[in-house]
């Protein structure tokens, strides 16, 4: 390879001196060229002036002593007087003779080397001159014998400053290919001074590195995949905080893309003060803890761990743990608030009966109407409680194509007593429809709807029930108390009560609405509330 460097650059310069010396020889025959024609111009314009049409002997004995050719033409073409004989052949149509005061070059016979001629008009007559050429051959040889010698000068110079640039450049080279030995785990130490040896040692240590490129790149979309396909969110920052890596699943949590946050600080993720504390522990001090965080109506438990220089976070969706912890606590607290009332009123008449504070039938007979009551309702709200339980666990049940126009029929003749009791009609615009579920939560849905209508709705009142084949929809109005806006998205809710005093008198647990709901959402029908306080209640229930 050093030979062939070396060789390159002598036939480099080798190129260029030829190039110099083609070069300059044009340009001194160009200029050459030039000062001849000069010269012969003027040597004409002399003649020119010494000429009056009959001189001819005069003018050409003034030339007699230059090198020069001259001859006198009359207007016909015939030749007048010449200073050498010759057999030059001058006609009128010759190009000097065509163009006048233009330069031609040819051979001069008369003169015995290359020659420019050039011819004028004065008077009637032409005058028209040649002039040998110079000859170059010597200055051209001078030239071409010093190129040479500069030639040899710079080859020996350039054979020494290659050599020396040459080692130069190849000693980094070596120690980069060392240090690609040790990081592609080859022992092997390079001596050779030889480029293309060298050459194809970088090939062998770049196909190794290429491999192992590829492996790492391999093992990096696998990675990739299973954090992509993990069931909870994870986030890996820099040694700048800034956010390098992330799932899906924080994107769905957290409502980002990855192109807003990716390569950015992680509060364009999320700011909270707590999460933000967590990872500055961490980033500082090299502290794993878990934190808990609300975030839109979402439940998360969040792992904040160091790895190495960087940080990960694990973000683990526990919403549905969190509410089912939450829905049994505010359950618990409502159920216990809920059954001691009645518990109490029983218990409490029982205790005036024994203590004998009433004595007479009448007041017993009372008691004991009011204890029963209270009993029935506290079993209402254990058979509702049972129910939500049931709705709860998701038990698998058997489902079937119910006709809900017969389901509406026999929930009116079941509520028919308490109906007759406030002196309600019923208004019925009823057409077969078909539902696929199961036939208790059916029957459940329907009479609470209507078990709730009647309950409070006025005395005297009208219920109407419709159901559209063609919508797919059933609906349930009553003109009762109404529902005031501020109650309205509450009612669906376990133990919620708009008017706890009139609940608690007509048997009401308040979980009859949240059944309807449950029931509801397990089989993906839509409800749709409408209410004014004073003027009566319309729900409708849409099957998808």
């Amino acid at each position: 390879m050093k030979k062939k460097i070396t060789l390159t650059s002598v036939f480099a310069i080798f190129l260029s001196i030829a190039a110099t010396i083609l070069m300059s020889c044009l340009i001194f025959v160009h200029q050459s060229n030039q000062k001849l024609e000069k010269e012969i111009k003027n040597y004409l314009h002399i003649a020119s002036q010494l000429y009056n049409g009959e001189n001819e002997k005069e003018v050409m004995d003034y030339f007699h002593s230059f090198s020069i050719y001259i001859a006198i033409f009359s207007e016909d073409g015939d030749l007048i007087q010449e200073n050498q004989s010759s057999n030059e052949n001058i006609t009128l149509s010759s190009p000097e003779m065509m163009q006048l005061g233009e330069c031609f070059y040819r051979y001069s016979n008369v003169l015995n080397a290359q020659s420019v001629y050039v011819a004028c008009k004065d008077g009637n007559d032409y005058i028209c001159m040649a002039l040998p050429q110079s000859n170059f051959s010597k200055t051209i040889t001078a030239l071409v014998f010093y190129c040479a010698i500069l030639f040899i000068l710079l080859t020996i110079a350039t054979y020494f400053v290659d050599n020396y640039f040459y080692n130069q450049s190849i000693l980094p080279l070596q120690k980069a290919i060392l240090q690609m030995n040790i990081f592609t785990g080859k022992k092997e130490h390079v001596e050779t001074n030889d480029l293309d040896l060298l050459t194809l040692k970088l090939n062998e240590i770049e196909t190794i590195m290429h491999q192992k490129f590829n492996q790492i790149e391999q093992e990096k979309k696998e990675s990739a995949a299973i954090i992509e396909k993990m069931n909870q969110g994870f986030i890996l920052l820099d040694e700048q905080l800034n956010v390098i890596m992330m799932n899906s699943m924080v994107e769905f949590y957290f409502k980002v893309t990855k192109q807003e946050v990716l390569n950015k600080n992680y509060i364009y993720l999320i700011r909270d003060s707590k999460l933000n504390q967590a990872i500055l522990d961490c980033h500082q001090n090299k502290k794993d803890s878990k934190i808990e965080l609300n975030f839109q109506e979402r439940h998360f438990v969040i792992f904040i761990q160091s790895l190495s220089n960087r940080i990960g976070v694990f973000v683990l969706d526990d919403t549905m743990k969190y509410k089912i912890a939450q829905s049994k606590q505010d359950f618990f607290a409502n159920a216990s608030h809920e059954l001691k009332s009645p518990l109490t009123a029983i218990i409490g008449y029982q205790q005036m009966i024994q203590q004998g504070i009433i004595e007479t039938k009448e007041e017993i007979v009372e008691a004991t109407e009011k204890t029963l009551k209270e009993a029935q309702r506290m079993n209402q709200m254990v058979v509702d409680m049972l129910e939500l339980s049931r709705l709860e666990s998701e038990i698998v049940e058997v489902s079937e194509k119910i006709d809900l126009k017969q389901a509406i029929t026999n929930a009116i003749e079941l509520l028919t007593i308490n109906a007759k009791k406030k002196k309600i009609t019923f208004d019925l615009d009823l057409e077969s429809f078909y539902f696929t579920m199961s036939e208790k939560d059916a029957s459940h849905l329907i009479m609470n709807l209507i078990d709730n209508a009647i309950k409070y709705g006025n005395e005297f009142g009208t219920i109407k029930i419709s159901i559209s084949n063609k919508n797919h929809t059933i609906k349930i109005e009553d003109d009762g108390i109404g529902i005031a806006k501020k109650h309205q998205e509450r009612i669906f809710e376990r133990f919620y009560q708009v008017d706890k005093d009139r609940s608690k008198n007509s048997g009401g647990t308040g979980l009859g609405l949240a059944i309807v709901k449950h029931i509801c959402v397990k089989y993906n029908i839509e409800i749709r509330l409408k209410s004014q306080l004073g003027k009566g209640t319309s729900i409708q229930l849409i099957f998808n």
